[in-house]
């Protein structure tokens, strides 16, 4: 039988200085990948967590609306950005 040859690992070899520069644009590269991949998570997420709370805002304007007293509306509903009517109550007198 053969001796068994120890591996040797990629970092002990010595890299010629094209390779080192091109190991170091595929890192670079990788890094601008995975910032732009995290950019677009984040604006996915406040875009959503926008949605939510104009959607929070219309909800609650509705169950408000069911609530007892007289209400009169201040300012009209923005269907283009999603934004509920603003409604005031009459203040009731506290005794």
């Amino acid at each position: 039988k053969k001796p068994k040859r120890k591996k040797t690992s990629n970092k002990n070899k010595k890299l010629s200085t094209k390779q080192q520069l091109r190991a170091q644009q595929r890192a670079i590269q990788k890094i601008a990948k995975s910032k732009a991949q995290s950019y677009a998570e984040l604006e996915a997420k406040t875009a959503r967590m926008n949605t939510l709370k104009r959607t929070e805002d219309v909800l609650m304007t509705e169950r408000n609306m069911q609530s007892k007293g007289r209400k009169r509306m201040v300012q009209g509903a923005n269907l283009e950005e999603g934004t509920p009517a603003v409604y005031r109550w009459r203040r009731k007198r506290s005794r």
